[in-house]
């Protein structure tokens, strides 16, 4: 089985150091058993689910089992911004990681959309059900397609969409119910977005940076809105009114608690 050398107590780690931890032990070894073959695919299947969702459970237990010692691990800290090269990074390795162990496209259903950065990239979540992972700059209008390959489309995974630039408008379908931390983060050209529905949070940094973000719509589902959700967005013409909300709801409530300018939607 595969073991990490790492110091006993806390210790942060990425995902990209793991998986370039996986391709040395690989190249050294010579040799692979099925149990580090299943145990490299089980990463691989968690940092996507981590990336997708922000659920970090599964690859926290799989680092700290491989490290042997109880650690504290840090995935992904929620309040640092990831940028579109650590993402790229992140996503090239889990490729190179399928690679190293001979996996087909058939059997993980890799279709290289880890490492083919010119098209949006999407993730087959256990449950069925799809996210998207990654988004190229280039475009200036995106819809978020409510299905991927006959998979519903419900999450908006971490950093998918940070620093598109030239990116003016994201439509997000009904059927996404969770957006990842810095979703569109440092998209400097972004004017309109409209949250669905369903979404409960805005985590942290999902709009920070977006300086020309003229229209977004916060939907009474909201309950919870973390720092730096918005950081950046009043940096210029802090009274014009930027934000839509519903009376009487949480995120009129935090507009006001913070100083925000908003308006009532119907």
């Amino acid at each position: 089985m595969l073991r990490f050398s790492m110091d006993d107590g806390p210790f942060a780690i990425t995902p990209i150091l793991v998986c370039r931890n996986i391709l040395m032990e690989l190249a050294e070894e010579g040799t692979l058993t099925e149990e580090d073959r299943a145990w490299t695919v089980s990463l691989v299947v968690a940092l996507e689910e981590c990336l997708a969702t922000g659920n970090d459970a599964d690859l926290t237990a799989l680092l700290e089992g491989a490290a042997g010692n109880p650690a504290h691990t840090q995935i992904l800290d929620r309040k640092y911004y990831m940028s579109k090269s650590t993402r790229q990074d992140m996503l090239r390795s889990m490729q190179l990681a399928l690679e190293m162990i001979g996996y087909s496209d058939e059997e993980y259903r890799a279709d290289t959309r880890f490492s083919d950065f010119s098209r949006p990239l999407f993730s087959i979540r256990p449950d069925g059900t799809a996210a998207l992972l990654y988004y190229p700059r280039g475009d200036s209008e995106y819809t978020v397609p409510a299905e991927y390959e006959g998979h519903p489309v419900k999450a908006v995974g971490i950093g998918a969409f940070s620093e598109c630039a030239g990116l003016k408008s994201v439509v997000i379908p009904e059927s996404v119910t969770a957006i990842g931390h810095s979703a569109f983060s440092k998209c400097a050209d972004l004017e309109s977005i409209v949250i669905p529905s369903g979404v409960t949070k805005i985590a942290p940094f999902t709009f920070s940076g977006c300086v020309r973000l003229k229209n977004v719509e916060i939907p009474a589902s909201v309950t919870e809105i973390s720092d730096y959700a918005f950081s950046g967005l009043y940096s210029y013409d802090s009274d014009e009114s930027r934000i839509r909300v519903y009376a009487g709801s949480y995120a009129e409530q935090f507009c006001t608690e913070n100083g925000i300018p908003y308006e009532l939607t119907e």
